[in-house]
């Protein structure tokens, strides 16, 4: 019916249809091929059958099921043959081989989500979600035309094969009737965050530090390696010596002969390069501004110690070479995603579904997974969810350390309530997905955790606590959600606060049922003592320097410094004495040589940072720093820091001026805590007056 309410609402009549049926099924859109006799035309259709430009939509197969054919986008198959070799109920050789055919056909979806772009295009996405309207995409039929008892000998096979479950069950899942009735439910908010390209988040305006800062290896084809294999120590003392051009700027080949170099290269056409650098404005700033190629350096070995000995000719031979190297660095540049620091509100009613129809495999290997909470297979999980106010769907059949998660909630639901005024848990099926800081990798907590407590100054206090549990099969492999979940307490911008309301958004450890003991210490240090966290740290070890063995330092350990310390180490390079050094070994970032420790002074970055904080930050080194919390040095003094450093949230705006370069029009350093406390503006005239010291990577408390 979905199809024809389509062909309706788009103007397609009877008559349409068919001409266009017609048409797609002409004989020149069918293709016959013959597994022993296949032409090279006839193999490149087949192995072209997802391109727009290909027209094939029927193919007639003739012993083709040995191939290993793999169709990405195979909707029905139809067998026009009688054969079955079923012997006693077992599926027979070829039997197997078709449902080997329908496995391969079936396991791929080769379309991207129109919805969620971060889904892989590769895979099948909709099995256990039935109302998505995308999962006629994803559905192949088969039809036996001559012969339906086969179809039951198929199914066997592919049950047997594991393709297909057994058995397959229903299930609805709906909001209740009093949550839909709720504050949160009718005006409340989820936030996450995007993926993104590291070329958007990262479009500082140049090549990137770590491609300015590489020295490029170009070796001229001399001959020498082959001369001295043939002669030995024979070959002569000219073709025998390599001599070295000391690393030069790249621009000094030529201009014209880098366009020159560029043109060989699809990389380096406008189209390619605008995508990975935003800022780009022309190919000729790509060569010539000391941002991208210009300032490159490059180091030759050959036969000549100066660049003016080489000709034209291998002058073009360095600047492809060079190029060549360059490529791979940009694309992986372009393939490489971010999740944004930066989560954004939105509605709640309209992000989770009202009801979800899931369709599970119940004779799968979790024997919890599909079955009822209020019926499960181990009694000690039984939990009336229906009858839970603050649960807020009507019952949970996820498995065993799902169900474990639910009733350890259930368990301390009464210290909660002690001390907050909304309490609603909310399975997510697949409605909210947020995306790694690291890798962009995409992640759909199992649950979210909805609080809301009034606070000391009138305004309410909401928390949004992403949790997933974690079979012990599983904690290894997924490591890095774990590592990301603890992120996001110390690196999420919430970007919204309403005179009535602040939002924190968090992550908890995984749960597991066997390491309950551990999470329960988390989730009372972060949830139960919400209100003492905000104001009181918790006391952190700092040991003496000559406690710390030289290999533990900047791997287990960072050093702390006083504000003026680092910005003073790191204004004159010259290393101050520590006042101790700090134990990060279980914290989810990886130390460096470029990490240091400080005390954050004052209130005007609450409540990410209060006073007494020990905050960890890397060196700046240059690139973007739109967004991020830095350490800086400024014309100014502050009380705060006891001279000119500030810890502030950067902002900044960007114009062209006349010579069509891309530059600051203004700098802000911003505090999150408006109340008394104003962002300190500098102009673009006194932008050397301000002097990036680090990037926060973590608030240790």
């Amino acid at each position: 019916m979905a199809a024809f309410d389509y062909f309706q609402s788009n103007g397609v009549t009877d008559e349409n249809l068919i001409l266009e049926l017609q048409n797609d099924f002409s004989e020149k859109r069918l293709l016959l091929v013959d597994g022993k006799t296949i032409t090279p035309e006839k193999q490149r259709l087949l192995n072209s059958l997802e391109d727009a430009s290909n027209g094939i939509r029927a193919i007639f197969a003739v012993d083709m099921l040995n191939e290993g054919w793999d169709v990405l986008n195979l909707y029905d198959i139809v067998r026009l043959y009688d054969t079955r070799d079923a012997n006693g109920g077992k599926p027979g050789k070829t039997t197997m081989q078709e449902a080997q055919l329908i496995g391969r056909g079936a396991r791929y979806m080769p379309f991207r989500d129109p919805s969620d772009d971060s889904l892989p295009i590769d895979k099948r996405k909709y099995d256990c979600d039935v109302a998505n309207p995308c999962r006629v995409v994803e559905k192949l039929h088969y039809h036996s035309a001559h012969n339906p008892r086969y179809i039951q000998e198929l199914r066997n096979a592919l049950v047997q094969t594991g393709i297909i479950a057994e058995h397959y069950e229903q299930i609805n899942l709906f909001m209740k009737d009093d949550f839909k009735k709720s504050r949160l439910y009718t005006k409340g908010i989820v936030f996450v965050n995007e993926r993104k390209k590291m070329a958007e988040l990262e479009d500082d305006g140049t090549l990137g530090k770590s491609i300015l800062d590489k020295v490029f290896t170009v070796k001229m084809p001399t001959g020498k390696m082959a001369t001295g294999i043939i002669f030995g120590d024979n070959a002569s003392a000219e073709e025998l010596t390599c001599l070295t051009v000391p690393q030069f700027d790249f621009l000094r080949i030529g201009s014209h002969v880098v366009r020159s170099a560029m043109s060989r290269f699809s990389t380096y056409n406008y189209d390619a390069l605008h995508e990975l650098y935003p800022s780009l404005k022309s190919c000729a700033e790509f060569v010539a501004s000391d941002n991208y190629l210009a300032k490159l350096q490059v180091k030759v070995i050959g036969k000549y110690a100066s660049l003016a000995e080489y000709g034209q000719a291998d002058k073009l031979y360095i600047a492809k070479e060079l190029l060549r190297q360059l490529e791979p660095l940009l694309r992986t540049r372009g393939k490489t995603y971010r999740g944004t620091k930066t989560f954004l509100p939105l509605p709640f009613n309209k992000q989770f579904r009202d009801n979800i129809i899931l369709k599970v495999n119940v004779s799968g290997g979790e024997k919890e997974f599909g079955r009822s909470q209020k019926n499960p297979a181990n009694i000690d999980y039984t939990l009336d969810l229906f009858e839970k106010d603050w649960y807020a769907y009507n019952d949970n059949f996820g498995t065993s350390e799902e169900k474990a998660l639910v009733k350890y909630i259930d368990g301390i639901m009464p210290k909660l309530k002690e001390k907050y005024d909304e309490i609603y848990l909310v399975r997510n099926e697949k409605d909210v997905c947020i995306y790694s800081f690291d890798e962009g990798g995409a992640f759909e907590p199992d649950y979210i955790l909805f609080l809301r407590i009034k606070g000391d100054d009138a305004k309410y206090d909401n928390l949004q606590i992403f949790i997933e549990p974690k079979g012990n099969q599983l904690l290894l492999k997924d490591k890095w959600k774990e590592k990301f979940l603890l992120q996001i307490q110390q690196m999420a911008d919430v970007h919204w606060i309403t005179k009535a309301d602040s939002f924190n958004v968090w992550g908890l450890p995984f749960y597991n049922e066997e390491r309950e003991a551990a999470f329960n210490t988390d989730f009372k240090e972060s949830v139960i003592d919400f209100g003492a966290l905000k104001t009181k740290n918790k006391a952190w070890k700092i040991l003496k320097e000559n406690s710390i063995s030289p290999s533990d330092r900047f791997t287990r350990f960072l050093p702390l410094y006083s504000i003026q310390a680092a910005c003073g180490y790191f204004d004159e390079y010259e290393e101050p004495e520590a006042e101790g050094w700090v134990d990060v070994s279980s914290l989810p970032f990886t130390p460096n040589r470029e990490m240091f420790v400080v005390h954050a002074k004052g209130n005007s970055m609450l409540p990410k940072i209060k006073d007494g904080d020990l905050c960890v930050f890397e060196r700046y080194h240059g690139g973007s720093r739109e967004g991020e919390i830095v350490l800086s040095q400024v014309n100014e003094y502050y009380e705060e820091y006891g001279g000119k450093y500030t810890i502030k949230k950067f902002h900044s705006e960007k114009t062209v001026n006349e010579e069509g370069v891309e530059v600051h029009s203004k700098i802000e350093l911003q505090p999150l805590n408006k109340d008394g406390f104003q962002t300190i503006e500098i102009p673009e005239v006194n932008e050397a007056k301000i002097a990036t010291i680090g990037i926060l990577k973590y608030i240790i408390r």
